[in-house]
């Protein structure tokens, strides 16, 4: 899995923390704006940076600096979707994964108006591991599913830390954050 790295930068706060997905090959800034109809609710926006392009180097990675990072808390975002056949081993492996590199995590799953035991497998798996369970009432698909993930996630990040983005399936292999908050370490975004 050639997953790329992308460096968030909270504008609102003066801190940053990294975003693990399959899917985005760049570095963006989250401004964080008040949402008018829910106020309580922020709008995260990612944008960009001007003149930047999603090049990366042929291992999908762009190294921006030479200097050591740090990586504090890693949140592992899993939006669900009627995931009851592969959740529990899912967070068993992600469980794992911790239990070797030694690492402060946060699973946060985000249960998208299933109609299976999604919901229960996440809320027992919060009484064994760090997990936030967040419910939709109403099914939103991956791309709701994931928004409340990554704002939920970005609401506990401080400095430092990181979001990776999963399936909730079990189709993503777990191991490979180690490999990748390696090269967040020395630097690459």
């Amino acid at each position: 899995m050639n997953a790329a790295i992308v460096r968030l930068e909270l504008s609102d706060r003066a801190s940053s923390c990294s975003l693990i997905t399959p899917c985005f090959a760049s570095t963006f800034t989250i401004s964080r704006l008040m949402n008018p109809i829910a106020p309580d609710k922020p709008v995260a926006v990612m944008n960009r940076p001007a003149g930047q392009t999603s090049q990366a180097n042929s291992a999908g990675l762009d190294r921006s600096s030479d200097r050591q990072i740090d990586v504090g808390t890693v949140y592992v975002v899993l939006p669900a979707y009627n995931e009851e056949g592969g959740l529990r081993d899912l967070l068993d492996a992600i469980e794992r994964v911790f239990a070797i590199n030694g690492r402060d995590y946060h699973v946060v799953v985000v249960d998208d108006a299933s109609t299976d035991a999604t919901a229960e497998i996440a809320s027992r798996a919060s009484f064994e591991m760090p997990l936030t369970l967040v419910q939709h009432s109403e099914n939103q698909n991956l791309p709701g599913a994931l928004r409340t993930g990554m704002e939920t996630a970005i609401k506990f990040a401080s400095d430092n830390d990181v979001i990776v983005t999963m399936d909730g399936d079990n189709t993503h292999p777990p191991a490979i954050i180690n490999q990748q908050l390696q090269k967040i370490e020395e630097g690459y975004d």
